[in-house]
């Protein structure tokens, strides 16, 4: 398992820059000649904290280029609750065990490339840079109190694809890896770990467009 995260982390970093100066740029001009759409999409992402199997939720929003390129804006935070006995001192409460749950927060610039697309599939490229805080908080006596919150900064790197089963409704899966540029030293979990994405998507464009067609000028 470790040989192949190594083994996955290197080919994306090493592969997004060819597509960065071989294809993506050489493409670049033709995407943003397009007028571009806003782009509006929920996101759920299954990973790792340690040896824990967690839920990631954010929303995304950006422009999309021709259903080529997509960029934007995303936020991120910890769905499934992570708890751990902590030790504090304070002094109205010393040296006493609480149960503390874990805090991830993150928002960023994401960066979609669709290198193949044909009626049915669609693989895309999909990276991210996020900033943010992680932190336990604990509650004594009916009173919330955080610790150990730092910074932030992380980098994602995916790989996906998406199957159009009907003209309305697709579905898509991925695999990816996070890694910590910036970690928060004070928390003792490991946040560098695979990503795993498994999505069914509505075609909204395709519906609209179906149910309230443009009508055509008429040249006089």
């Amino acid at each position: 398992m470790k040989c192949f995260i190594k083994i996955f982390l290197i080919f994306f970093i090493v592969i997004s820059p060819i597509f960065g100066k071989a294809q993506f740029l050489d493409s670049l001009k033709s995407f943003v000649s397009h007028k571009p759409r806003v782009a509006f999409r929920f996101d759920s992402k299954t990973t790792f904290i340690s040896t824990s199997g967690v839920s990631i939720w954010g929303l995304n929003l950006g422009l999309d280029f021709n259903n080529k390129l997509k960029s934007g804006l995303g936020f991120y935070f910890l769905r499934s609750r992570l708890h751990k006995q902590q030790r504090i001192s304070r002094e109205f409460f010393p040296d006493t065990s609480v149960d503390s749950r874990l805090f991830v927060y993150y928002g960023g610039i994401f960066a979609e490339y669709v290198f193949f697309q044909n009626e049915k599939w669609e693989m895309c490229f999909p990276l991210q840079v996020g900033f943010g805080s992680s932190w336990y908080r604990y509650d004594v006596s009916g009173r919330l109190y955080d610790r150990d919150k730092h910074f932030i900064a992380l980098y994602e790197a995916n790989i996906s694809a998406q199957y159009k089963i009907l003209w309305w409704l697709g579905v898509g899966a991925g695999i990816g890896y996070r890694l910590m540029i910036v970690n928060n030293s004070a928390i003792e979990e490991n946040f560098n770990a695979p990503i795993y994405t498994i999505k069914t998507k509505l075609f909204f464009g395709d519906i609209y467009r179906k149910f309230f067609p443009k009508e055509e000028k008429k040249i006089e």
